[in-house]
């Protein structure tokens, strides 16, 4: 059961945003003691049978309690016609998999599920079932971990900052845009810090949380290739800028 703090929300459906994350991250949790089978969708892009039993665990509760809502989920329903749905339920099931399947950190897997309504998200949770910590927002309410609201306080320079750059696994989708800001950022009166740490969408509610240093993270998105997808995009975007965060498409 999801923690009382939650549960004390009265929007509906934030409550079956959360409801539906609790399910996929039992999933993970009782995935993250046993081997599984590992797929490719592309070199360095990594599937496991946990990311598609949370998949079905979150769509097929989501779909119980709001059946007229649309789905755009990335392992079962990643087709969905985003243009023309009034209400979109934007789901990544088990996100930062690569990070799970090689225990890289229990702090980097989280599952992602948003509520878009006419095109913007109301509704928005980023939960981390390996560690337990929530964090969501609700439009006009704010940003919130485990029940405590969270604003960003920084403004550094870029001569101060720690930028990270997440690139492709298969080098030939890095675009040449992305290698010449990496090289960029790495010259005087660039960046203080440039890194490429393990991709995980989390980091965007890391950042806000204030726990690591990181100023900026920059995804590569190659049109022939599209990494960083709705799924991965729209609760944390929802939770960075709604704890006065900025989330930026360069494209």
């Amino acid at each position: 059961m999801p923690p009382a703090f939650l549960r004390t929300i009265e929007n509906e459906d934030f409550r079956i945003a959360v409801q539906a994350a609790y399910l996929g991250g039992r999933i993970i949790v009782r995935g993250a003691a046993r081997s599984v089978d590992v797929a490719e969708k592309g070199i360095g892009d990594l599937v496991s049978v946990i990311d598609e039993e949370a998949d079905a665990a979150i769509c097929g509760y989501i779909r119980s309690r709001r059946p007229h809502d649309a789905i755009l989920s990335e392992e079962l329903h990643p087709e969905a016609d985003v243009q023309s749905c009034r209400r979109l339920w934007v789901i990544d099931p088990l996100d930062a998999t690569a990070a799970f399947l090689f225990q890289a950190g229990a702090h980097l897997t989280s599952v992602l599920i948003s509520l878009r309504v006419d095109g913007e998200a109301v509704v928005s949770v980023v939960y981390f079932p390996l560690t337990g910590e929530w964090f969501y927002a609700i439009r006009g309410e704010g940003c919130f971990r485990d029940g405590h609201p969270l604003r960003t306080t920084n403004d550094p320079l870029l001569r101060e900052s720690w930028v990270d750059i997440n690139h492709y696994g298969d080098a030939r989708y890095e675009t040449p845009g992305i290698m010449r800001l990496r090289e960029r950022l790495r010259l005087p009166g660039g960046a203080r810090l440039v890194t490429s740490q393990i991709p995980h969408s989390g980091i965007g509610v890391r950042i806000v949380e204030g726990v690591i240093r990181i100023s900026a993270v920059i995804h590569d998105n190659n049109p022939r290739k599209v990494k960083q997808a709705a799924w991965d995009v729209s609760a944390v975007q929802h939770v960075v800028e709604a704890a006065g965060g900025a989330f930026v498409a360069l494209a």
